[in-house]
This record gives structure tokens, sequence and C-alpha cells, in this order.
């Protein structure tokens, strides 16, 4: 046990996000390790994502199981739970 190889958990776009991508969701069809494993399959499955998502500064919000990640040092937790792709969402 420990490995998390074989964890094909939930990706969802929110916004321009999802009607750029053409999809509400999805489940990844390769298992990954981290949430910058999944970032990359996820840019090969939707090129049109590529420069938002793996961006040095992405121009989207990453929401891992309902915890905003702080990107770079975030994307190696492992990808375990819903992964939520969307807008940059700043108060005022």
């Amino acid at each position: 046990m420990g490995q998390l190889r074989g964890i094909l958990p939930k990706v969802k776009f929110l916004s321009y996000i999802r009607r750029t991508s053409g999809v509400e969701s999805f489940i990844l069809d390769e298992p990954v390790n981290s949430v910058r494993e999944a970032l990359n399959v996820i840019a090969d499955k939707y090129p049109q994502l590529r420069e938002l998502i793996l961006d040095d500064v992405p121009e989207v919000s990453f929401i891992l199981g309902g915890k905003n990640l702080l990107i770079p040092r975030d994307l190696d937790l492992p990808f375990t739970e819903t992964l939520t792709i969307g807008p940059i969402v700043a108060g005022g």
C-alpha cells in the first residue's frame, strides 16, 4: 500500500476554462501521483489550456479537494481528490 499509482480522481473546469475545454469535468484516463503530473496530462488532452495551466504564473486557480493551491509549492501534492480549475478570484 502507500503507493498512489492507480488513483484517477476527477478534474472540474469552471467558467471560461469550461468553455475553452468544451467539458465540465472528466476523470483522467491515466494514473498520476501529483497535481503537477495531472496538469501535464490535462495539457496534453486539452492543448488549448496549456498556456493557462502550465505557465510559470498560471492564469487560473487550482483547488484540490477544497484547498486553494499555492503555486508552484503545492504542485507536488498527491492528486487524491477532485481538482477544480477556475478563474482567479480576487477580493477587494
